[in-house]
């Protein structure tokens, strides 16, 4: 979809954080046992409450201090207030982990003592990933007896980290919404649709991936062999968001606009 871009559809990012429970060690011992769970998903106030959670429970059990690994960047948690929350909390050890995507992945498959404990992903796309791996753990039970998540207060998009076994979305919840933001909405040109004789869809009602191919390819053209219109593009790579030599980011707001 090109030129001037409208009406948007959120399809937004959620953050998850997952819990390697696993690779959770206490003070005096490097025993990672196995690398078979995952999850929970918070904001920077609510991932500390829940690592108190997960550290006393620990430390109760064998009276040991106990440390918490975490994959989530300064501009989400700083040194100051991990200190902070350590000094708070003595039978807690809580780290962050600062690893790339890449030597994220090699640490889990080898099964690192270094591993974080609690990573943070997307919900759309990286979630189902650990779940289906048996990477995520069940946090139903926690959350039925925390005293800091209370029902009321998961809203019903958190149901995105909700895994019966095979589908996401239902089932119990192995993981908690850290944040959402719109930096992945979907937009579309009003008039091209119209050329193409597409209603507009209603922004109020979600679209299904089915729904985003079928409009695709009635608003892709070609002239012979060669594309001259895309029915869609993501606009971060080699469009608007982010150059094709993916030396910058910019949000082209004055376009999207007019």
């Amino acid at each position: 979809m090109t030129k001037k871009l409208s009406i948007r559809f959120t399809a937004v990012i959620l953050s998850l954080v997952l819990i390697l429970v696993g690779c959770s060690t206490n003070s005096k011992s490097t025993d990672t046992g196995t690398a078979k769970d995952t999850g929970t998903a918070v904001s920077t106030d609510a991932t500390t409450d829940a690592a108190t959670d997960a550290g006393t429970a620990a430390a109760t059990t064998n009276g040991e201090k106990v440390t918490i690994r975490m994959n989530m960047g300064e501009g989400e948690i700083t040194k100051d207030q991990i200190t902070e929350f350590n000094k708070d909390h003595p039978n807690i050890n809580l780290e962050r982990v600062d690893a790339d995507f890449n030597k994220l992945m090699a640490a889990i498959a080898a099964n690192s003592e270094t591993t974080p404990d609690i990573l943070r992903v997307n919900g759309g796309n990286e979630f189902p990933f650990y779940a289906a791996r048996g990477l995520a753990l069940n946090l139903q039970p926690y959350f039925d007896a925390s005293t800091v998540f209370k029902k009321d207060d998961l809203l019903s998009i958190g149901d995105i980290f909700k895994w019966d076994g095979q589908n996401q979305g239902t089932g119990d919840l192995y993981g908690f919404v850290k944040d959402w933001q719109p930096e992945t909405d979907m937009y579309i040109n009003k008039k091209l649709f119209a050329e193409a004789g597409i209603p507009i869809p209603d922004d109020k009602t979600a679209l299904t991936w089915d729904q985003v191919a079928d409009y695709a390819k009635k608003l892709t053209k070609k002239d012979g062999d060669k594309f001259i219109q895309w029915g869609y593009t993501n606009p971060f790579i080699g469009g608007v968001t982010v150059s094709q030599a993916t030396l910058h980011m910019t949000y082209a707001v004055h376009e999207i606009n007019r």
